[in-house]
Formats: structure tokens, C-alpha cells, sequence
């Protein structure tokens, strides 16, 4: 008797080769691998899975408080080997803590230029991506919005550091560096990893000419560690106050500006949401009034009150956003400055960006800022950015730049500096005469272009009042009314004429 066993076999063979097929098409880290062991990278890889040509993400709980210990908001990873592929990415739309209903993630070939992918969705609670082509490098990084990352930070400190309008604050003793963080150890959803101390920066704008009193005006950023294009818009305002724009020209003699950009580095390179590896489980804008527990905020507060005498007229705590991808930027302020002359400027200046009034909580840095026990700030407001339609970094670098012009309106208005004098030197001659010759016939101008009438024009109505004031300065206003100057007037505008015709002939050669 015999036994016919090929049957068998074939249902073996077919068996085990359905079994390879099946690995193959499910496994962990399939052919695409990915990563987030980077600055401010933040991914639950051992969660993440390759089927076939879709890869399914998993978020990371960073924030540990009980209310929020199941949701996900920063996401920032690596994809290797995509090149020639075209995958479809997925992540969960109802643990997002936030709106994914109309966002667009980003990806980028070199951690510098982004672009937004194609195609996002949400479907039966869950967001889908993907782009229309195939990835054309072999690496790609993928990121809910603008990545901001301390190595960043670091490179830009060093660089606007180099600034003749850049020096170091009290409490950098010479040094630009005010702080340190604690580290500490992260373990959430990733392999346990230490996360090195690191320096907390500071630094002052300002220019030795004009009055001997300035404003002063603290900016900060970084406070929750994922809002990155908070820090970017920060970054937009810092490099047009040390341009050569006539506002930026002006707000560095009227104002001493108290710079501090990541205040929570800790948090951005781990990759958290709102807290450190120090207090996985606290928000970090709720306890600037009472820090204990906290070693960088310590010392970012510490270093604010010394360096600033606890005293500032303005705030601004740039922050971000994670509600609708169609969300308008806006900024937040108490309901009693709602309507002070910076935020009438920057509503002329950027009609998109809305005021929303809110008292907030003691806790949060623009309140503690306000507080007699804090920094003292007449006017503190927290501007908040996102990814929007058309939203990159070159638009949040513009907006940056203009809430420092709205604070230049706001400062000008409440000055008492001398008419003509477009430079803010406190002194009207030759200076402020190339200034009104460089913007001769401007329109949309302000003082700073040499608008002394308010109309908005730059004409003879302009030079008339500079002639008027030539040679005169603070001291001269301060003990007498100085009579209109007919000598200075004659000699003025034959200055203004030849100043404006150099010019318009050096740009004809340069042409």
C-alpha cells in the first residue's frame, strides 16, 4: 500500500509561500525605514508599521498628564529608502489632539526646503497622505509643520551675534549663553535615551545713538516645544531689527530689545509637545510665577528679571497653533489692550492677523510678564502662527518683521522725538537728509522714510519741516522752542537735491 503524498507537499509549499508573501507585506520596518532619534524628531517607530505600499504612523504621547496621556501632537520623522516610491502615510485623526480635518503635512529631501504633500485627507477617523510622484531621494523627512530645531537656535545666535547691534545681557557675563536645562532622561514610546543639558541664550538689540532712556522690549519663543513656526516668525523679526530698514534703523535707537529664543530646548529636542523630559507631565506656559521644579524655566526667568530690571513697556511670547489648517494667525491679549496703538499698527500692517482677548491664566508667561511680581509690561502679547494655505517660511519670516513694524508705530507715537530727525539719533542733519533723499516721492512711507507731515508721501512738505529743524536735538528742545530756520532751509534743500541726484546716478551706472 502505497501513500500519495503530493497533495500534501503542494498545500505546504503553497501554504509557506503565502506565509513569506504575508511577512513581506507586513512587517515592522518593512523596506522603508524610519526614524526620529534627530533633533526634535518625535515618532513611536516600534508602533509604526509597512504594509505594502502604506505606512501606518504612530504618534507619541509625549505630554503625560492624565487628560492628555493618550493623544499625540508633534510628529517628525525619517523615511529611508523611498526613492522611486510613491507610499501613502496614515496617522490617527482622533488621538491628534488638535484639527487634522484640512491640514497638510510636510516633507523635505534636506531638513531645509519643504514642501506640502499633495494629497491629505481624513476618512473614518483616521489622516491620510501622499504625493502624486514618487519620492526622487532616498531620504525623506516628514513633519506636521515647519521643523524649528535647537541646532538651529545655536546657529542662529551665532550669527546675529556677530551684529555690532548684538551684545551680551547681564546675565550672560560677557557670554550669550544665560542658563542651562537640567536634561534628563525620555522614554516615551521610544527607547530610553538621555537628553544632554543644554544652553539657554540670550541676548540684547539696541543702538548706543539716540535718547539716553530707551523702551525695552522682551521677545521669547520656544516656550512649548513642538510650535516651532513661532519660532521662526521670532527669527523673521530678529533679522529685520538688525536690517537696514529705516524702521529697523529707528527701533534700535528708540528701544533696548531683550531677546530670548528657545527657552524650552529640552522639550524641542526631545521631540515633546508641551513639556521636557524634566516634567513630561506639566505645560510649560503654566508655571511662570511660581517655577519651582523647573530648572530651565528657573533660570530663563531668573535671567529675564536681571537682565531687564524687571521692568519691560512690551512682551511678546511667540507661540503656534494646531487648530484648522485654515485658522488666521492670530495674537492674544489682555481685553484692556485690545486696542492700543500696536495693535491698531498691525492691523493696518497684516489685516489678517486677528486680536483675541483672554485674560489667560497666572501662570502663563504673558501674565506672569504683566504681574508686579514679574517683568511689569504695560502691553504683553502672545502671537500664535501655523502652517496655513501658502504658509512657509519666507511668509512667516514677513510677519515676523511686522509685528517689529507695528512696534514701531506703537513706540513712535508714544515718543517725543524731534521733528525731521528720521534716523531717531536725537539729532536732524545730513543723516536724516539722505534718508528723505533715498525715499523721495515714496508713498505708504512713515516718519522713518522721512514722513514728517503724516500724509503718507515723501515730498517738499517733508523737506520743509527737516530745514526747519536742522541742528536741533533733544537738549535744544528740552529749554527752548527753537524759530523756523530760513538760513537752514536755503542750505537744506540744495543738500536733499544733490543727495537724491547721486543716488539716482549711481543706480543708472549700476544698472
Amino acid at each position: 500500500m502505497s501513500l500519495d503524498t503530493s497533495g500534501n507537499r503542494t498545500m505546504r509549499i503553497s501554504f509557506a509561500t503565502a506565509l513569506v508573501a504575508f511577512v513581506l507585506l507586513v512587517q515592522p520596518l518593512g523596506a522603508i525605514e524610519l526614524s526620529q532619534d534627530f533633533d526634535s524628531g518625535s515618532l513611536n517607530v516600534a508602533a509604526s508599521t509597512v504594509v505594502g505600499n502604506t505606512v501606518n504612523l504612530v504618534g507619541r504621547r509625549t505630554w503625560t498628564d492624565p487628560t492628555y496621556r493618550y493623544r499625540y501632537r508633534w510628529v517628525y520623522f525619517k523615511a529611508s529608502d523611498v526613492a522611486g516610491l510613491q507610499p501613502q502615510f496614515t496617522i490617527s485623526a482622533g488621538s491628534f489632539l488638535g484639527d487634522l480635518s484640512d491640514h497638510r503635512y510636510l516633507y523635505s529631501y534636506n531638513q531645509t526646503e519643504w514642501s506640502y504633500f499633495d494629497n491629505c485627507y481624513v476618512s473614518g477617523g483616521t489622516y491620510y497622505f501622499r504625493n502624486h510622484q514618487p519620492f526622487t531621494g532616498n531620504d525623506v523627512y516628514v513633519a506636521y509643520s515647519l521643523p524649528y530645531p535647537v541646532s538651529r537656535t545655536q546657529a542662529h545666535v551665532a550669527a546675529v551675534t556677530q551684529s555690532p547691534f548684538v551684545s551680551p545681557t547681564i546675565s550672560g557675563a560677557g557670554g550669550y549663553v544665560v542658563g542651562h536645562t537640567a536634561g534628563g532622561v525620555d522614554n516615551i514610546d521610544v527607547p530610553e535615551r538621555i537628553i544632554a543639558p543644554q544652553d539657554i541664550y540670550g541676548f540684547k538689540i539696541s543702538d548706543p545713538a539716540g535718547p539716553a532712556e530707551k523702551s525695552k522690549v522682551l521677545l521669547s519663543s520656544g516656550v512649548h516645544s513642538c510650535e516651532t513656526p513661532g519660532n521662526h516668525a521670532l527669527e523673521g523679526m530678529i533679522d529685520f531689527l538688525l536690517s537696514d530698514a529705516p524702521q529697523a534703523v529707528c527701533l534700535r535707537r528708540m528701544a533696548e530689545f531683550y531677546v530670548y529664543p528657545q527657552v524650552n530646548p529640552d522639550g524641542r529636542l526631545a521631540g515633546y509637545y508641551r513639556s521636557t523630559p524634566e516634567n513630561p507631565s506639566k505645560d510649560y506656559n503654566r508655571f511662570w510665577n511660581n517655577p519651582a521644579g523647573f530648572t530651565d524655566m528657573t533660570a530663563a526667568r531668573n535671567a529675564m528679571i536681571l537682565d531687564t530690571g524687571g521692568d519691560v513697556d512690551y512682551l511678546l511670547d511667540f507661540h503656534s497653533m494646531f487648530g484648522a489648517w485654515s485658522r488666521a494667525p492670530y495674537f492674544e491679549t489682555i481685553p484692556s489692550d485690545a486696542n492700543s496703538p500696536f495693535v491698531l499698527a498691525l492691523a493696518e500692517l497684516e489685516p489678517g492677523i486677528y486680536c483675541s482677548k483672554t485674560y489667560g491664566t497666572a501662570g502663563m508667561l504673558r501674565i506672569w510678564g504683566q504681574s508686579a511680581s514679574g517683568l511689569k509690561a504695560e502691553h504683553s502679547y502672545t502671537p500664535e502662527f501655523g502652517c496655513h494655505p501658502g504658509v512657509l517660511e519666507d511668509r512667516l519670516d514677513q510677519m515676523g518683521a511686522s509685528y517689529a513694524k507695528a512696534l514701531f508705530r506703537a513706540l513712535w507715537s508714544e515718543s517725543t522725538f524731534v521733528a525731521g530727525d528720521a534716523t531717531a539719533d536725537g539729532l536732524v542733519d545730513a543723516a536724516d537728509a539722505a534718508v528723505l533723499a533715498d525715499c523721495w516721492g515714496f508713498e505708504d512711507a512713515d516718519w522713518s522714510m522721512g514722513d514728517f507731515d503724516g500724509d503718507g508721501r515723501i515730498g517738499p512738505s517733508d523737506a520743509s519741516i527737516l530745514a526747519a529743524n536742522w541742528g536741533n536735538t533733544f537738549e535744544s528742545l528740552a529749554t527752548a522752542v527753537p524759530e523756523p530756520a530760513t538760513p537752514a532751509l536755503v542750505g537744506t534743500l540744495p543738500l536733499i537735491w544733490l543727495l537724491r541726484r547721486r543716488r539716482l546716478l549711481l543706480a543708472r551706472n549700476l544698472a
